[in-house]
């Protein structure tokens, strides 16, 4: 039997603050194969940043890159999935509560039109759950609030904000409160996508 958890998002930018979900989705399942899902969609007002420049940032996080994979649409992730049996692999999609608030979350469960209940289900133990050709699993993740230069951020926005707005001393030091160094290949994306 194969386990599957996978952690989609758009991720502009990738932060310490996923890669510490990562990690913990890491331990939560030591013996699943743990992915990063997120596409190469760009636009100007809120993704600037590519798949390749996501990569660099999610390596600087600490993340083996071999575990983050390119997909058209990171919460199906069937580049991931489709190399799986789907008769003999468990498959977990890890979302944060904020994705799935409101009125358009990520993930809806309920019943189909014959009564059966939805492709995806709550996610309650490894134990409990089909295999991918019968049920996905959704594992919702508390919503992290973190500190970043000393200031409580709860969004990628604010940290794109920060930094375009910042002199340059605050600029290096959000890369290196983001990353844990000074990664000069990291801070050249975000001066070319940012300022």
């Amino acid at each position: 039997m194969n386990k599957i958890a996978i952690y989609p998002g758009r991720f502009h930018p990738f932060h310490k603050g996923h890669a510490s979900e990562y990690n913990g989705l890491k331990e939560k399942f030591p013996f699943a194969d743990v992915f990063v899902s997120t596409s190469n969609k760009t636009n100007d007002s809120n993704s600037p940043f590519t798949f390749e420049e996501k990569q660099k940032m999610i390596q600087s996080a600490g993340i083996d890159p071999k575990f983050v994979v390119e997909t058209r649409n990171p919460y199906l992730a069937e580049e991931i999935i489709g190399k799986y049996n789907s008769d003999e692999t468990k498959i977990i999609f890890a979302v944060s509560e904020k994705d799935m608030q409101g009125d358009r979350p990520r993930f809806k469960f309920g019943v189909k039109k014959d009564g059966s209940p939805s492709y995806f289900q709550p996610f309650e133990s490894v134990g409990e759950s089909e295999f991918m050709s019968k049920h996905g699993y959704i594992d919702v993740l508390p919503t992290m609030d973190f500190d970043i230069v000393g200031k409580d951020i709860k969004s990628a926005s604010e940290i794109r904000d920060m930094y375009k707005n910042g002199d340059e001393k605050l600029r290096r030091e959000l890369i290196i409160d983001l990353y844990g160094s000074m990664d000069q290949e990291v801070k050249r994306i975000f001066d070319n996508k940012l300022i």
